[in-house]
């Protein structure tokens, strides 16, 4: 009796698995996936330091000694605050292009120190008038010591050495010890080399 069921118990498992194979080739796959009613756990809120931090941490908390530029900049904010005002360095008083640095390089009279070289020629836009022009490159330092370097000397200019140079175009050479200078040594110096290039 069995042997006679076996035929058609196997006709209708093919049909069952025919069915479902068909079924989902008709409305494709399932996307569907199981998801949970249960809310989520509370998640813990982020961590903020407060009144629970170590006291003793906070007080011992030193900030770590600057490097590069901004270690280069503290003297700055005391020259800013020490030199008062002096005036503006205008672009009339500027030499600024190629060919009147070389005509001052070569018609100029040269005069040399430590620190600077100076070269002073008659000046182009008529007597008593001046004007600066500066060459203060990469053996002298870092561009923060370069900066400060050409603000020293245009502080100069427009204290006194626009008056001490009437007459003259001017073109200072920084060397490599001008970075060491002080403000008044910067002025100090190119005052003596002005007075003897004129």
């Amino acid at each position: 009796m069995l042997a006679k069921l076996l035929p058609f118990a196997r006709r209708a498992h093919r049909r069952v698995l025919l069915g479902s194979s068909l079924r989902g080739l008709i409305q494709g796959p399932s996307h569907e996936a199981y998801v949970s009613a249960e809310p989520d756990p509370a998640a813990p809120g982020p961590w903020v330091s407060g009144a629970d931090e170590d006291a003793r941490w906070a007080a011992g908390f030193e900030a770590s000694p600057g490097e590069g530029s901004k270690a280069a900049r503290a003297g700055d904010a005391v020259e800013a605050r020490v030199i008062a005002p002096t005036g503006p360095f205008t672009r009339t008083e500027r030499i600024r292009r190629s060919s009147d640095f070389q005509s001052v390089s070569q018609k100029g009279l040269r005069r040399a120190a430590r620190c600077f070289v100076v070269l002073a020629a008659p000046c182009s836009l008529g007597e008593g008038r001046a004007r600066l022009g500066l060459t203060v490159s990469r053996k002298v330092g870092n561009a923060v010591v370069r900066n400060r370097v050409k603000r020293r000397i245009r502080e100069w200019f427009r204290c006194g050495g626009r008056s001490l140079a009437a007459g003259f175009d001017l073109v200072v050479i920084a060397r490599r010890d001008a970075a060491s200078l002080e403000t008044g040594q910067t002025a100090a110096e190119l005052d003596r080399l002005v007075g003897a290039a004129r």
